[in-house]
């Protein structure tokens, strides 16, 4: 059952102190996403006679962790009834080499999960995570930790199979997100607020923008449940900020 309203926004609380326009690169970000025709609302192509993916704003230099996250795990095949659609990923940024994620763990809705590396379709939608019981880091983007906002998306699964992003839409302001990363080092986020969005209306330049320091996504598709137990059309994301 679809919400009563597309882009309805769910406050969990107080949005970041200081959190504004961005600035330098983090502008460029802002709007190279809304100057382009991108594909828009989680795989729902923008209502254009062209529909060109994003152009970066600088040359992709994405991360090189030392052991690839996850890659000791097989990925299974996606169960039917999962979602197939994802998200328009932001441009492509020169990061600060700082180290990779490699292990995502919320306590609050008892995710505690390795990452897998996810790229960029040509469509410029990110890809899926292949197995809805793995997250996945968006590797062209920056690393969580760097400056910009790290983008990590996860499943919502389906009434059989509940996906590791299934319950991401009870996260609440305050929330942590403790991020491992490949060097052994661990991040603590700490959840804002979230926003409920229509699959045609992604608010890229909202969700995309900086604040002026390291940022976090959490996104999943279809992120909610009716009383009755049966998904929604509402996609989720999450903004969180690094704590410290």
């Amino acid at each position: 059952m679809a919400r009563a309203e597309d882009g309805r926004a769910r406050e969990l609380g107080a949005s970041v102190a200081g959190r504004g326009l961005p600035s330098g690169r983090f502008l460029a970000w802002a709007l190279a996403l809304s100057a382009a025709s991108l594909v828009l609302g989680c795989g729902q192509p923008a209502a254009t006679s062209a529909q060109p993916s994003v152009a970066p704003t600088a040359t992709a230099s994405p991360v090189t962790p030392t052991s690839q996250p996850g890659s000791n795990q097989r990925s299974a095949p996606r169960p039917a009834g999962n979602s197939t659609r994802s998200i328009p990923a932001p441009p492509s940024l020169i990061g600060l080499g700082v180290p990779a994620p490699d292990r995502v763990r919320i306590p609050s809705i008892n995710v505690d999960s390795p990452l897998v590396l996810l790229d960029r379709n040509p469509d410029g939608t990110i890809q899926l995570p292949p197995d809805p019981g793995k997250p996945g880091w968006y590797r062209r983007g920056v690393a969580p930790g760097d400056l910009g906002t790290a983008v990590i998306m996860g499943d919502v699964g389906s009434a059989s199979v509940p996906g590791v992003f299934s319950r991401l839409s009870s996260i609440r302001s305050g929330d942590e997100i403790r991020i491992q990363r490949t060097d052994g080092s661990e991040l603590l986020f700490v959840a804002q607020r979230s926003l409920a969005f229509s699959p045609s209306a992604f608010p890229a330049a909202e969700v995309y923008r900086g604040g002026g320091g390291p940022g976090l996504r959490l996104f999943t598709c279809g992120a909610t449940a009716a009383p009755g137990g049966s998904p929604t059309t509402e996609d989720v994301v999450v903004f969180a900020t690094l704590s410290g």
